[in-house]
């Protein structure tokens, strides 16, 4: 008689749950199998979003393939990526927007034995791929131009970043609300990669960089001081829409 074999569900392709994946493969006797869920096809290599949002040509570079995830091309393991979105989570259960019966999983509900919850990191506006589209709408960048919609494909990725990268170089004028590492990236990249846009830095704050340290303003200012002649930043000032 059939039994199901011991399973790990991995919640989330992203740094955590990819660690984690490839540890358990590595670790669990062979009769286990770990599945590792993410609503993308690939990991967002989320961190070099904000740059690559304004730099042509690397774009595919923000987007992982998960097919060497489990660091085994051995056909006889039973690990498995799963592109689907969780919808509901039980105590010895999980609910899937689709079923796997290429996988053995005939439903949408997968029972586990552990689970590691890795979901939650995510990029803001404007860099959140998902969020240009919470309602299946398409999302106006401005009057004339959409963002593609996104459905977690890497083509679909990387069709979003060029129209982003193309609203950026059309702009004349760019202002940057918010001097966090995001908002002090997106000011210092798109002033070095296009010298003759006027890019304005607006913070809220007497300091940068208010979460960290404050050497980590002082070398911020310097930077951005360095920048003035097609940059300009402004503390303690509030955007009002």
């Amino acid at each position: 008689m059939y039994s199901s074999p011991k399973t790990v569900v991995v919640l989330g392709a992203a740094y955590g749950g990819c660690r984690a994946s490839q540890i358990l493969a590595a670790g669990l006797p062979e009769s286990w199998r770990v599945l590792l869920i993410d609503r993308n096809s690939h990991m967002n290599n989320v961190y070099i979003f904000p740059r690559l949002s304004v730099l042509p040509g690397h774009e595919h570079k923000a987007f992982i393939p998960l097919s060497k995830v489990f660091l085994s091309e051995d056909p006889t393991l039973l690990h498995r990526c799963l592109q689907a979105t969780v919808t509901s989570i039980r105590r010895d259960s999980i609910t899937l927007s689709r079923a796997f019966p290429e996988h053995g999983l005939a439903t949408t509900v997968v029972p586990y034995d552990y689970m590691i919850y890795a979901l939650g990191s995510l990029m803001p506006p404007p860099l959140d791929l998902w969020g240009t589209d919470p309602a299946d709408n398409i999302v106006q960048a401005k009057p004339g131009r959409n963002l593609p919609v996104y459905r977690g494909t890497k083509s679909e990725g990387i069709a979003w970043m060029k129209e982003h990268q193309k609203i950026v170089e059309d702009a004349p004028t760019i202002l940057v609300v918010g001097g966090g590492a995001l908002g002090i990236q997106f000011a210092t990249d798109i002033a070095a990669i296009y010298s003759e846009k006027k890019v304005t830095l607006l913070h809220s704050r007497k300091r940068l960089l208010p979460r960290f340290d404050e050497a980590m303003h002082d070398e911020s200012e310097d930077i951005l001081d360095r920048m003035l002649s097609f940059a300009d930043f402004f503390l303690s000032c509030y955007y009002q829409p």
